[in-house]
């Protein structure tokens, strides 16, 4: 650990579940969503039209890795399913610092189908976490400034990986707190992450 905190993100990197909304970031407002009447969560996905009846028939894989967790035990050899606390976040839209950049991204990269997860309420392994620290450098890459001024060294992109990890809060546990709120559905390994049974196509498509 930093004997002193020289750059605003010190203490971020230095400290496992340490919220830009307790440091004088305007926090999202989204919220985990419970299913009425029952023990259920709801989340969201985007995909491609192309991988609808695969995904229909086989469930989403995790496959991105949770990286830099040297010093994180319980995410040792977690994949992820990355999915939203809302059909369309006001911080992928009009976020005070990213403004539409993850709309930007999100047409660019991932799709614009959206999918709902209804998962049992206690089901372990999802979290949120904060893509906040990733986009700021995704903002400096695409529009040449810093958002959030956290003095990251962007070149590697191994700090903002590491808070990224470090923002991981249990589902269960998150009241808000993070600037980008982003769902992540752990598997140990490569696996699916969610069974096809607890997913459909959403009644809204704010995308298409």
């Amino acid at each position: 650990m930093r004997n002193q905190f020289q750059r605003p993100c010190d203490v971020f990197l230095d400290s496992p579940g340490c919220l830009l909304g307790d440091h004088g970031f305007m926090a999202d407002p989204g919220r985990v969503q419970y299913r009425h009447n029952t023990n259920s969560v709801k989340l969201y996905h985007y995909t491609h039209h192309r991988y609808l009846d695969r995904i229909m028939r086989d469930g989403l894989k995790a496959q991105l890795p949770v990286v830099m967790v040297d010093e994180l035990p319980g995410l040792h050899g977690l994949h992820v399913v990355e999915a939203l606390l809302e059909p369309l976040p006001q911080w992928m839209t009009n976020s005070p610092y990213f403004g539409n950049l993850g709309l930007e991204l999100m047409r660019a990269y991932v799709g614009n189908v959206l999918l709902q997860i209804t998962l049992p309420a206690d089901v372990p392994g999802v979290y949120v976490a904060d893509a906040a620290h990733n986009f700021e450098c995704k903002h400096q890459k695409r529009r040449g400034s810093s958002a959030l001024m956290l003095g990251y060294h962007c070149r590697t992109g191994h700090e903002v990986c590491q808070v990224e990890a470090n923002s991981y809060i249990p589902l269960e546990n998150y009241n808000g707190g993070h600037v980008a709120p982003n769902a992540n559905i752990t598997w140990n390994g490569v696996g699916v992450a969610v069974p096809a049974k607890y997913i459909e196509i959403c009644d809204t498509q704010p995308l298409m």
